[in-house]
């Protein structure tokens, strides 16, 4: 048999088929082809560069079923390193090999001496010449192939350190989760559709019904279209009945809502969210009072659509209008205990963010002049007086809020307006508005007070 198994790496995310090294037929290589499979004439292997439910299929019916693959992601960087060293001392023995041969070449000739022209000898001193030309041109060659073997096996390992680092995986797991939301978002908005229309079949009403069919058909969402393209100019033009319009919706928005090929890409994206976060580490698990906002926020991150969430009877009630991620519950609404939702966030790999430190508040005093962390640097800006439609006035670029160099409080900047001359040239200054509410001057070595105040 010339396929020998099929493997999956959850570090890659690819499909591998062995092969015992014999041709497979043209049909299985049409096959092969077609489904995206590239060959790997060292490894003697097809590899899939990402996984799919079709290429999933056909690697079981291929090799009967698919095994988890035998060797690491750096294991196998390593043995791809070890092959480019070899190519790379390879090419270093033939650019000696050919530096050698050019030498014997030249010692052949006469010491030296130039060619005599018209002489019996010209013609193969000539010969001779150019092909030490051409022996120290390819010693060139594989002189400049050693150094780029070397950088590829030095590329192959970082590689794959750089995917094994644990800042590139917490990326991975957020594109993975991206990954989730967007095919859930597809479901959520059958979910949708299949009441839109059900409810539009479910009117008695002869005269609203066909109204509201001509409304929603080929109308569009905020998560998407209602109905399939050109429903819409099918039913204008007296080619589908109202009915038929409802009929064929629902159908479509069914077929997606139990799709078989959305429900393993999700299970698929589960199976590696699992699998990256226990590479990554235990996930934390929330200890503090939990709060509605983080349980759907929690809700989202996972493709919840619009959740809503409220204490009733000492649990907290989770609910939305279209059933929600089946790794988070069944139905449209979830009702757990404080430590129940805290450990099922656990187990779905859920940290709860850590809120930042609020920024230091913008206040306005007057004073003769502010130091400030422009641009990374200390600057003393002095301040002037204006208005507030005055600083609108000013070009967006600008003006600005700075920190205070005590770190206390923040203030508006802007370049100076009653400069003379190009505006990128106008040294920066604090600004006091004159027209808005007056703060108290906080005590700080930041300020440099007015002189009848200082007085």
């Amino acid at each position: 048999m010339t396929i020998v198994r099929a493997t999956y790496s959850p570090e890659d995310n690819k499909l591998r088929i062995y092969t015992n090294g014999e041709r497979v037929s043209d049909d299985v290589y049409a096959l092969l082809k077609e489904k995206g499979f590239k060959w790997a004439p060292v490894q003697k292997l097809f590899v899939k560069p990402r996984w799919t439910p079709s290429c999933e299929d056909l690697c079981i019916q291929l090799a009967g079923n698919i095994v988890a693959e035998e060797t690491t992601l750096l294991e196998r960087a390593e043995v791809k390193a070890e092959r480019l060293d070899s190519l790379a001392e390879k090419r270093s023995s033939q650019s000696d090999a050919f530096v050698s041969a050019a030498i014997r070449l030249a010692e052949r000739m006469s010491f030296g001496q130039p060619i005599l022209v018209g002489h019996h000898s010209e013609r193969r001193a000539r010969k001779d010449a150019e092909q030490v030309e051409r022996l120290h041109e390819k010693a060139v060659e594989a002189a400049d192939a050693v150094s780029y073997w070397l950088y590829r096996a030095e590329g192959v390992e970082r590689h794959a350190n750089y995917k094994n680092d644990p800042d590139v995986r917490a990326r991975r797991i957020k594109t993975l989760l991206a990954e989730l939301r967007d095919d859930q978002r597809t479901l959520n908005h059958a979910q949708i559709c299949i009441k839109l229309w059900s409810d539009i079949d479910a009117i008695e009403d002869a005269e609203k019904k066909p109204k509201y069919v001509r409304h929603y058909a080929g109308s569009m969402l905020k998560t998407g279209s209602t109905t399939p393209s050109g429903f819409w100019s099918a039913l204008d033009r007296a080619e589908m009945t109202e009915q038929e319009v409802i009929d064929k919706s629902l159908q479509w928005a069914n077929g997606i809502a139990n799709s078989v090929f959305y429900a393993r890409r999700i299970q698929h994206t589960l199976n590696r969210l699992g699998y990256e976060r226990f590479m990554l580490g235990d996930t934390v698990r929330f200890e503090d009072a939990l709060t509605a906002t983080i349980i759907k926020a929690f809700a989202r991150d996972n493709g919840a659509h619009k959740p809503e969430c409220k204490k009733v009877e000492g649990n907290w009630k989770l609910t939305s209008s279209v059933p929600l991620p089946l790794h988070i519950g069944e139905g449209e609404v979830l009702s757990l205990s404080d430590v129940e939702w805290k450990d099922l966030m656990q187990s779905c790999g859920y940290e709860v963010p850590i809120k930042k430190p609020a920024k230091p508040p913008i206040l306005n005093f007057r004073a003769e002049s502010i130091k400030g962390v422009v641009f990374r640097n200390v600057t003393t800006l002095r301040q002037v007086v204006m208005t507030k439609a005055e600083y609108s006035d000013i070009y967006s670029d600008y003006r600005g809020v700075k920190d205070s160099s005590c770190g206390q409080f923040r203030f508006k900047m802007c370049k100076d307006p009653n400069h003379k001359g190009p505006g990128y040239s106008a040294e920066w200054v604090a600004v006091f508005l004159s027209d808005s509410k007056e703060h108290p001057m906080p005590e700080s070595d930041a300020i440099i007070k007015v002189e009848q105040d200082a007085a």
